[in-house]
């Protein structure tokens, strides 16, 4: 973990983004991709008796829908 923070503190620099808005970002990012692989979802497919691919196309469209709002707001964070 050290090593990512070193990488994500001097990417931010040398663009000139706040380290705060960096992490949020970096964090945002992280959280984003799991819609993509929803693991979390596999105690969830076993309580309901679904399959995976009945969630998959619900989780790629949000992933879809979320990009654009997610743009904006990271690049409006007033950090």
């Amino acid at each position: 973990m050290g090593c990512d923070r070193r990488i994500l503190v001097r990417a931010g620099h040398e663009l000139g983004v706040p380290i705060g808005k960096t992490i949020i970002a970096y964090g945002f990012g992280d959280s984003w991709t799991n819609l993509l692989q929803p693991f979390w979802a596999i105690p969830l497919l076993d309580i309901t008796r679904t399959r995976a691919r009945d969630v998959f196309g619900y989780t790629i469209a949000l992933m879809i829908l979320i990009a654009p709002v997610a743009a904006v707001t990271l690049t409006l964070i007033p950090y």
